[in-house]
């Protein structure tokens, strides 16, 4: 384990994290609400479930929550 920490203002990384995924190609839904994961045959998580029940599907999946 580290023996040192970092604390931000959760806005910062969050910021940062939508500026780089936006500049990678993801693409931006604002205002959706994810109600769960979306996971596979093998139960891996693959996406999220919306409200709407649409699922989106990444290759990567960042649960960011607080």
């Amino acid at each position: 384990m580290p023996d040192h920490s970092h604390v931000v203002r959760r806005p910062e990384p969050d910021t940062l994290l939508l500026k780089h995924a936006e500049s990678a190609g993801a693409e931006l839904r604002e205002s959706a609400k994810a109600v769960g994961p979306a996971v596979d045959d093998d139960s891996w998580v693959v996406g999220v479930t919306l409200k709407s029940g649409d699922q989106v599907l990444a290759d990567a999946v960042i649960a960011v929550d607080g």
